[in-house]
C-alpha cells in the first residue's frame, strides 16, 4: 500500500450499492403513467389549500395595502372546531357551533391573556365560545410556544374525536384551569378551586390561597356574626342588664335567715356543768318609695343547763326559752323623703341601659356601614384591574398592528417605541390596580374578622342608581329625629343630668326622721315584756362646702347637656342636609361619567377609522392619548357609581334606618 493512499475499509453488507433491477417497456409505460395521475393528485390539492389560505387572508391583505392603519377586524379569527368533548365515559356534550367559520386544524392558537367572560361588556372575543366545560373544570393549554419574535405566546387547545373514550377523558382531566386577569371573578365563581397566576404581575401579588366569593349580603351578615367589636358591644348589654337588675332591687323585701348551735362544757373537782344554745331568728327589711325603712327582726333562742356535783350525787337540769320581736320604721322627712328622690337611681339606671342599646345599636349601624363600604372599595379595585387589563390587551393590539403596518411599509420602525412606551406604562398602572386590589382584600378581611389567608372575590354589585330613592327632607328629618342613635343618646344624658341635679339638691336638706320601734320579749320562765318608742330626729353638717359644690356641678352638667344636645340637633340637620346633596349630585355625576365614557368611546373609534382609512393629519399618538382618555373615563364612571351607593349608604346611616333597611332586628332584651 501506498503512503498517499487512503485506507481501505471492507463494506458491510448493508453499505453496498443496490443494483435495480432491469424493467421492461410495458413496466415503465404504466410507472409513468402512475406517477403522472399522483403528481396531479397533490397538484390539485396543493392548489385547493392555497387557496383556500390565501382566502382566508384576503382581508388583511387588502387592508395593509389600502389603509395606514389595521384593525383587529382585519386579521382571521382563531377557530375552534365544533366537536364533542367527552364529559364522563358514558356520556359527551356537543359543543355549541361557533358564529365565525370553522378550521379544520386540530390545534388553533388562542393568544395568551385575551381569555375574556362571555358576558363581558368590554369583551372583544364574546362571540368566541371556547371555554367548554369537561367535568366541571375548563381546557387548559397543553404547552406553549412562541408564535414570532416580538409577539406575545400563544396557547393550543387540543380537539377530542366525536366518540369519548377513557384514555380521552383522562386527559381532559388532567387539565388545569386557564388563568386570565380580567376574568378571575368569574373563573372562580364556576370552578370554586385555587387557580395560580399566569402573568409575573399577577404573581408578585397572590399566592395559592383559598378563595371565597362573597355577596354584598354574605359582608353583612359576616359581619355582624364575626365582628369584635359587635361582639364587645354586647358584652357590655350583658353587664348594663345587670346593673339594672340591681337598680329595680331597691324596693324588693330582703329577707336573712339566721341559725346557731353551741355546746359548752365545764368541769371541775365538785361540779360538771354543761351548757346548751339553739339559736334560730330571722331578719326583714324594706324600703319603701316614700324613703322609709321597715326592719322586722325575730329571735328565738333556747338554753339547756345541766350541773353535776360528784361530792353530793345530784344533778340539776334547766331548760329555757326565750323569743324577741322587734320591728321598726324610720321615714325621713325631709332629706331622702318623696318618690322622685327614691325612684331616681331606679330611673338613672335606665336610662342609662338604654343609652347602652343605643351605643349597640349605633356600633352596629358603624360597622355595617364600613364593612358595606369597603366592600365596594373591593369591586371598586376589581373592576379598576379589569379597566387596566383590558387597556393593556388594546394596547398590545395596537402594537401589533403597527407592526404589521411597518412590515407593509407604511410607517416607520421609531413608531414602536411610542407603543412599547405605552405598553410599559400601562403595565405600571396594572400592577398599582392590582396593589390596590390586593390592599381591599386585606381591609375587608380585617372588618369581618375572619381568617387572614382567604382570598376573596367579590361578586358584582346588583344595587341600581337612582331608583326608589326617597329625598325628601321633611319625611327624613323626622326619620332621624326618631331613629338617630347619637340623637337620643343625647337626649336620654339631658334626662340623666336633671335627676343627678335632684339628687344633690337633696343631699343639701336637713336630715329629720320620724322614728317609731315596737318590741315584745317573751320568756317561758319570766314574765313578757313589750316596748314601744317613738321619736324623731334631727342631723345637719355644718361647713361642708362640697354639697354646695355638687349642687353647682351638676346645674352646670345640665346645661352643659342641653347645649350638647342643640349641637347635636343642628349638627344632625347639616348632616342630612349634606347627605341629600352627595345623593344628588353623585347621580348626576353617573350620568355625565357615562356620557363621558360614550364620547370618549366614539372619539377613539372615530379616531381609528380616520387612522384605518389613511386621513390627513392623524397621529399614532393621538390614538394612546385617546386611549388613556378612555382609561380615564371609565374609571371616572366606576368611582362616580361606586360614591353614588356610598352617598345613599352614608344618607341611611345618618337617618338611622341602616338596620331597617339590611332586615335586622334588634331587641332590647
Amino acid at each position: 500500500m501506498m503512503e498517499n493512499e487512503p485506507p481501505v475499509f471492507s463494506q458491510s453488507p448493508y453499505q453496498r450499492p443496490i443494483s435495480l433491477p432491469s424493467l421492461s417497456l410495458i413496466q415503465v409505460f404504466f410507472v409513468a403513467i402512475f406517477s403522472a395521475i399522483l403528481g396531479s393528485v397533490f397538484t390539485l390539492s396543493f392548489l385547493g389549500i392555497f387557496s383556500k389560505e390565501k382566502k382566508s387572508l384576503a382581508p388583511a391583505i387588502a387592508a395593509v395595502k389600502s389603509s395606514s392603519s389595521l384593525t383587529l377586524d382585519s386579521f382571521p379569527s382563531p377557530i375552534i372546531s365544533s366537536r364533542t368533548f367527552p364529559t364522563s365515559p358514558q356520556q359527551s356534550v356537543s359543543r355549541k357551533p361557533l358564529t365565525t367559520a370553522v378550521s379544520n386544524h386540530d390545534r388553533v392558537a388562542i393568544k395568551q391573556n385575551s381569555f375574556v367572560p362571555q358576558n363581558h361588556p368590554q369583551s372583544w372575543l364574546n362571540s368566541l365560545k371556547f371555554a367548554e366545560s369537561v367535568e366541571g373544570e375548563l381546557l387548559a393549554p397543553t404547552k406553549t410556544k412562541s408564535a414570532r419574535a416580538n409577539s406575545s405566546s400563544v396557547k393550543y387547545f387540543p380537539t377530542f374525536p366525536a366518540k369519548s373514550r377513557k384514555s380521552d377523558l383522562q386527559i381532559a382531566k388532567k387539565f388545569t384551569a386557564i388563568q386570565a386577569p380580567i376574568s378571575t371573578a368569574y373563573f372562580l365563581a364556576q370552578n370554586q378551586h385555587q387557580v395560580k397566576p399566569e402573568t409575573d404581575i399577577e404573581s408578585t401579588l397572590t399566592n395559592e390561597r383559598e378563595e371565597v366569593k362573597l355577596s354584598l349580603n354574605d359582608v353583612v351578615f359576616l359581619v355582624v356574626e364575626n365582628n369584635r367589636n359587635i361582639k364587645n358591644a354586647y358584652l357590655d348589654r350583658i353587664i348594663a342588664r345587670q346593673n339594672l337588675a340591681v337598680a329595680e332591687d331597691k324596693f324588693v323585701p330582703n329577707f336573712t335567715p339566721r341559725v346557731s348551735l353551741s355546746v359548752e362544757e365545764n368541769e371541775s373537782r365538785s361540779l360538771t356543768t354543761n351548757n346548751r344554745e339553739f339559736n334560730l331568728g330571722t331578719d326583714f327589711a324594706v324600703k319603701i318609695p316614700t324613703g322609709a325603712d321597715i326592719q322586722l327582726e325575730w329571735n328565738a333562742l333556747r338554753r339547756s343547763t345541766a350541773e353535776n356535783r360528784i361530792d353530793l350525787l345530784e344533778s340539776i337540769a334547766q331548760n329555757r326559752i326565750n323569743q324577741t320581736l322587734e320591728l321598726s320604721f324610720t321615714q325621713p322627712l325631709l332629706k331622702d323623703f318623696g318618690i322622685n328622690i327614691n325612684r331616681a337611681s331606679i330611673e338613672i339606671a335606665r336610662i342609662e341601659e338604654q343609652v347602652d342599646f343605643l351605643q349597640l345599636k349605633n356600633t352596629l349601624i358603624e360597622t355595617i356601614t364600613s364593612a358595606i363600604q369597603t366592600y365596594r372599595s373591593l369591586v371598586q379595585a376589581q373592576e379598576q384591574v379589569k379597566i387596566q387589563q383590558l387597556s393593556l390587551e388594546r394596547a398590545k393590539r395596537q402594537l401589533e398592528i403597527t407592526q404589521a403596518l411597518i412590515e407593509a411599509g407604511r410607517l416607520a420602525r421609531i413608531e414602536l417605541v411610542q407603543n412599547q412606551t405605552d405598553i410599559a406604562s400601562r403595565e405600571v398602572s396594572l400592577l398599582n390596580a392590582q396593589r390596590n386590589l390586593a390592599n381591599a382584600r386585606l381591609n375587608l378581611l380585617q372588618i369581618l374578622d375572619i381568617e387572614g389567608d382567604l382570598q376573596i372575590i367579590a361578586a358584582e354589585i346588583s344595587e341600581t342608581v337612582g331608583e326608589n330613592v326617597n329625598l325628601d327632607y321633611k319625611q327624613l328629618w323626622q326619620q332621624a329625629l326618631a331613629n338617630d342613635p347619637e340623637y337620643l343618646q343625647a337626649i336620654y344624658a339631658v334626662e340623666i343630668e336633671k335627676l343627678n341635679v335632684l339628687l344633690a339638691e337633696n343631699n343639701q336638706r336637713w336630715d329629720l326622721d320620724l322614728q317609731l320601734s315596737y318590741g315584745i320579749d317573751a320568756d317561758n320562765l319570766a314574765e313578757n315584756n313589750t316596748d314601744l318608742r317613738a321619736g324623731l330626729s334631727f342631723t345637719r353638717e355644718f361647713g361642708n362646702l362640697e354639697l354646695e359644690q355638687a349642687v353647682e356641678r351638676s346645674k352646670i352638667d345640665l346645661e352643659k347637656s342641653e347645649n350638647n344636645l342643640r349641637e347635636i340637633r343642628e349638627n344632625l340637620g347639616i348632616d342630612l342636609q349634606d347627605r341629600i346633596r352627595d345623593v344628588e349630585i353623585s347621580l348626576r355625576q353617573v350620568e355625565l361619567a357615562r356620557r363621558f365614557r360614550e364620547l370618549a368611546e366614539e372619539r377613539l373609534e372615530n379616531e381609528r377609522e380616520k387612522l384605518r382609512l389613511g386621513v390627513p393629519g392623524t397621529r399614532l399618538i393621538d390614538i394612546i392619548n385617546f386611549e388613556n382618555d378612555l382609561v380615564e373615563a371609565r374609571n371616572a364612571e366606576l368611582n362616580a357609581k361606586i360614591d353614588y351607593l356610598n352617598a345613599l349608604t352614608s344618607l341611611q346611616q345618618t337617618v338611622g334606618i341602616t338596620l331597617e333597611v339590611w332586615e335586622i332586628e334588634l331587641e332590647e332584651n
